[in-house]
């Protein structure tokens, strides 16, 4: 079996993009934010806004954006963000996997920061902790609308039977 016979079994599999008015490819970030806007800037891709102004060209990130750095989470949801953007102005953001995030996956963690783990520490927390939060609001919605709901229910019903609307207030 050759790799063509492998990959069309493959739902969704994107091997090929459009030939992109202008690409741009940049590697090794390594969680430097400030240095990634600096040189997406340089090539005019964004702002002094940090907002994407590279219409439709294509910027590829060929990986290595873990690791080194202290602004990992950050840099990851702004390539994100100007992924979203990109797209809405014709352009478009691909980010890849290089050898540090798999490494990251197989939790070889020996280039990663200290101040990277605990940006990833300080998500993580707040992440469960949200995610905790939502449960509990659930729970309390739920219990406030079924009872809220049944008081009000009831109260309606009292004030039927007051009024002398006995027929009304027994359904």
């Amino acid at each position: 079996m050759n790799s063509n016979d492998f990959c069309k079994n493959i739902p969704n599999l994107v091997s090929s993009f459009i030939d992109p008015d202008r690409l741009i490819a940049v590697g090794d970030l390594h969680g430097d934010l400030s240095k990634a806007q600096q040189a997406l800037r340089l090539a005019g891709l964004i702002d002094a806004g940090d907002r994407w102004s590279g219409g439709s060209s294509t910027l590829v990130q060929v990986g290595d954006v873990l690791d080194k750095g202290g602004e990992e989470l950050k840099l990851l949801y702004f390539l994100e963000k100007l992924k979203r953007q990109a797209v809405k102005d014709g352009g478009n953001v691909i980010t890849m996997n290089g050898n540090h995030e798999i490494m990251n996956v197989d939790r070889c963690l020996h280039s990663t920061a200290p101040s990277g783990l605990q940006e990833f520490r300080n998500w993580a927390y707040w992440y469960t902790t949200g995610n905790m939060l939502m449960g509990q609001n659930r729970f309390m919605i739920r219990f406030l609308f079924l009872h809220v709901f049944g008081l009000v229910m009831g109260w309606f019903k009292c004030g039927l039977k007051c009024l002398g609307l006995k027929k009304l207030a027994k359904g």
